[in-house]
C-alpha cells in the first residue's frame, strides 16, 4: 500500500477489502447528521456515497476515507468522511489530494472520465444494495 504518514495517521490507497467497514461509516455518519427522533437507520446507499478513492488509517484502522462523488454541476468533487474526533483540516486535504490523484490515474483528467467515475458509481451502489 502506497501511504503517507502525517501526525502519526497513514493515508492510502482503498481497497476491496476495506469496503465493509467504509461502507459502515458512511451509514453511521448519515444516521448522525439525519437522524430526527426515530429510526433513521440507512440501508440503501446512494450516488452521494460515491467511489471510495483513499483511506485514513490510525494502528491498521479505518478512521476516514474519501470519495469521488459527481456534484450538481457534473463536476468531480472529493468528498471526505471521518470519525468525528479525528476531522482536522492538514488530514482533510491530504485525504482529498490522494483522492484526487488515485481518481487521475484510474479514469483520467479528459472529457469522459466523469461517464466513467458515474458508470463505476451506479454499479457499485447497485451491487452494494444487493
Amino acid at each position: 500500500m502506497k501511504t503517507n504518514e502525517i501526525n502519526g495517521f497513514k493515508i492510502g490507497n482503498f481497497y476491496l477489502s476495506e469496503l465493509r467497514t467504509v461502507v459502515s461509516l458512511y451509514k453511521k455518519l448519515q444516521e448522525k447528521s439525519d437522524f430526527q427522533g426515530k429510526d433513521a437507520r440507512i440501508n440503501i446507499l446512494t450516488a452521494e456515497f460515491g467511489l471510495p478513492l483513499a483511506v485514513l488509517m490510525q494502528a491498521k484502522e479505518v478512521i476516514g476515507y474519501a470519495s469521488a462523488v459527481i456534484n450538481h454541476s457534473n463536476k468531480v468533487e472529493m468528498t471526505c468522511f471521518f470519525l468525528s474526533e479525528f476531522h482536522q483540516v492538514e488530514l482533510k486535504e491530504a485525504l482529498e489530494v490522494k483522492a484526487k490523484r488515485n481518481y487521475i490515474q484510474t479514469f483520467g483528467d479528459d472529457d469522459h472520465s466523469i461517464s466513467k467515475l458515474k458508470l463505476a458509481i451506479e454499479r457499485l451502489i447497485d451491487w452494494l444494495n444487493l
